[in-house]
């Protein structure tokens, strides 16, 4: 996992990755028997300043990677596995997981994570699913330019060089 977070943050400029959830034991009330959390195969997070949706895309791309989308949340789940796979959970939290298909791959619902880290932006509070389901190629698609993240340089500083 601390590689494919590597891979990510790397990705967009080395920007920093808030892990909102990790390893979690067991529960006997999550939604899913089997969870890559439970077994630390699993990171609940987003990066500083890139919209969930660019995350999404790009981790959709990763071999061997579960990816999970969750547009009323604040967060991406990705996860190690032998295949890769996708799925959007339109639950909010403390709600059971609403998968966009019911076969989906998923590993855990959003509302497994605890509440206080689902304070989602109030314009994606009254966000309806879509009846349609679109795909888009990750690969092809555009990832915008973002700027360098706040207190950075653009150069890496060499720590070779610094006393």
């Amino acid at each position: 996992m601390l590689t494919l977070l590597g891979i990510v943050s790397n990705h967009f400029g080395s920007r920093r990755v808030d892990i909102i959830s990790g390893f979690r034991p067991y529960s006997p009330t999550q939604y899913t028997p089997h969870s890559n959390h439970n077994v630390g195969r699993a990171v609940d997070f987003r990066v500083d300043g890139v919209p969930n949706e660019v995350i999404r895309d790009f981790c959709r791309t990763l071999h061997n990677v579960g990816c999970g989308y969750y547009p009323n949340s604040t967060f991406v789940h990705m996860d190690s596995r032998a295949s890769s796979a996708y799925w959007i959970d339109y639950s909010h939290p403390g709600e059971p997981p609403k998968y966009d298909s019911p076969n989906a791959a998923a590993d855990e619902g959003a509302s497994d994570v605890s509440d206080e880290v689902h304070t989602a932006n109030p314009s994606e509070q009254n966000a309806q699913p879509s009846t349609t389901t679109t795909t888009t190629n990750a690969a092809t698609s555009a990832v915008p330019t973002l700027p360098a993240p706040s207190g950075s340089s653009a150069t890496p500083a060499n720590p070779a060089n610094s006393q």
